[in-house]
């Protein structure tokens, strides 16, 4: 069984997260609980965690400043579960390696994810490199633009591909813009019109054929975003580069 630290200032945040589901079965016991920073600190140094779950709002010390301060002495896996949905927070919290930022109230198959994901990278831990791994930045970075480049022609969400890594997609969405200076959406329109591209200038496919082959299924959409993107529309663009016309 791995140790989990619960911090939070509410008593009744506590108690939620404690009865939420049943920790022995996901491989974790809830070994000790803080209602603010400091006191996790001094919990920290009394015994071994192998997971902080941490409000971030709190008194005497939040948690930012709890994540900050337990960085300089252990790497430990911590998840930030809060009331709040804040970019600048979860700014700060991609830069401190943070595992995830799911928010209140948490339903239970959100935190059996998290959990599911953090046994994962313990169980593996241990002489395994890890480096590239789904459970690094770079790696969940990696493994989205590898979604999208093997699913363009299909319905893709950031959402369905955050399921596939048991993480938030609000936070995936912010590491992976991090990690790559694009935002998702912009992401996926690239590799598609990238795509496209390709086909009208090497197929004898008709536009609306390449138009539905990269997941467009509204021509006037994907007519409107081809031009937003190369300056012409799909048959111009076909004709300059020599292709058969659609």
């Amino acid at each position: 069984m791995y140790n989990v630290l619960i911090v939070d200032d509410e008593p009744g945040a506590l108690k939620s997260i404690r009865y939420l589901l049943d920790w022995e079965r996901t491989g974790f016991v809830v070994a000790g609980e803080a209602s603010n920073g400091r006191q996790a600190l001094d919990r920290l140094r009394e015994r071994s965690y192998s997971l902080v779950i941490t409000d971030i709002r709190m008194p005497v010390m939040d948690g930012m400043a709890l994540i900050a301060a337990l960085r300089e002495f252990a790497d430990i896996p911590v998840a930030i579960m809060s009331g709040y949905e804040d970019f600048a927070h979860a700014r700060t919290a991609l830069q401190y390696g943070v595992k995830d930022y799911l928010l209140k109230p948490t339903e239970a198959e959100e935190l059996e994810r998290l959990l599911a994901s953090v046994k994962r990278e313990l169980d593996e831990k241990g002489g395994v490199s890890r480096e590239g791994g789904p459970d690094t930045p770079a790696g969940a970075a990696e493994f989205v633009k590898r979604w999208v480049k093997e699913h363009y022609g299909e319905p893709v969400s950031m959402k369905g591909i955050a399921s596939q890594l048991y993480m938030n997609a609000a936070y995936l969405g912010s590491l992976f813009k991090a990690q790559t200076g694009i935002g998702f959406n912009d992401y996926v329109l690239r590799v598609r019109m990238e795509k496209a591209k390709e086909l009208l200038e090497g197929t004898d496919m008709k536009v609306y054929e390449v138009a539905s082959a990269v997941g467009y299924q509204d021509m006037d959409w994907f007519y409107e975003k081809f031009k937003q993107y190369t300056g012409v529309n799909p048959g111009d663009y076909r004709s300059r580069a020599g292709g058969s016309s659609g």
